[in-house]
């Protein structure tokens, strides 16, 4: 799944999918839309489904993407319940164009760029690893403050902590692959932003992947702050049921590298 397309926005038109879509008034130019599929879509398919019908609302004027939040439900057998999604988008409608000037690159030398990488490496395992340790302070410290805003720390603490007597102890852990998205037109703020793809394994969840988000607002900083933070799993009991000729789709899914 593209970092890009989950961290911008590109608004394209809707191709078809077989589900259901239904919208309610927030408040004056203010909409939800609430998309229902069979099967799951990325972000931005289910943004681009509902876009259409996103112009119409707003009559005339124009669609402008707010939050959005997802559940997405898979079955890890034959024998499973039946796949499910609901994909919800707050708009606005606009009579502002929602654009961006093409923005200039940063210059950044390929031994820079080494270095970059090098650096958020070292700092998504000390991420990752102060919440396993219950470092929690720590990680809450490297978030950046729109991270912040989304969630106080006892909330954010709390979840993380759940989730630390879930998983279990650590068996090991890769940061497996660095992607640097230099100064790109149509981002939330001008500077570099880097996706670390990682991929872990609990006693408990043997397969964990997922990806942390980093920005800094040009390349020599060395103040880089979590962004986006997103993972998904495959606990003991659900390994046990998944064929061998499944895991593969699963795997990817959850954003895991291929075998």
């Amino acid at each position: 799944m593209s970092h890009l397309f989950k961290l911008f926005l590109f608004l394209m038109s809707s191709q078809c999918f077989a589900g259901t879509l239904t919208f309610k008034e927030v408040s004056k130019n203010e909409y939800e839309l609430i998309l229902k599929n069979e099967k799951s879509l990325e972000i931005a398919q289910a943004q681009q489904a509902i876009y259409d019908s996103a112009v119409k609302i707003c009559k005339g004027m124009n669609p402008i993407y707010g939050k959005y939040k997802f559940e997405s439900q898979e079955p890890i057998s034959e024998d499973g319940e039946t796949s499910s999604f609901t994909f919800v988008q707050n708009i606005t409608c606009s009579d502002e164009v929602q654009s961006t000037p093409s923005r200039s690159k940063f210059v950044i030398s390929k031994n820079q760029e080494i270095e970059i990488n090098k650096l958020v490496s070292e700092m998504t395992n000390k991420f990752i690893q102060s919440k396993e340790e219950g470092s929690f302070k720590v990680a809450y410290d490297m978030m950046s403050p729109s991270m912040k805003k989304i969630s106080d720390f006892n909330s954010w603490k709390k979840k993380e902590s759940d989730y630390l007597i879930e998983s279990g102890n650590l068996i090991n852990r890769d940061v497996w692959r660095l992607t640097m998205y230099n100064n790109p037109d149509n981002s939330p703020s001008p500077g570099v932003y880097i996706a670390a793809d990682y991929e872990s394994s609990y006693d408990n969840h043997p397969v964990h992947c997922g990806y942390v988000m980093w920005f800094a607002s040009n390349p020599n900083s060395k103040e880089y702050k979590v962004i986006r933070e997103e993972a998904g799993k495959i606990p003991n009991d659900a390994m046990k049921n998944i064929k061998p000729e499944n895991l593969q789709n699963i795997r990817k899914q959850i954003g895991c590298r291929e075998l």
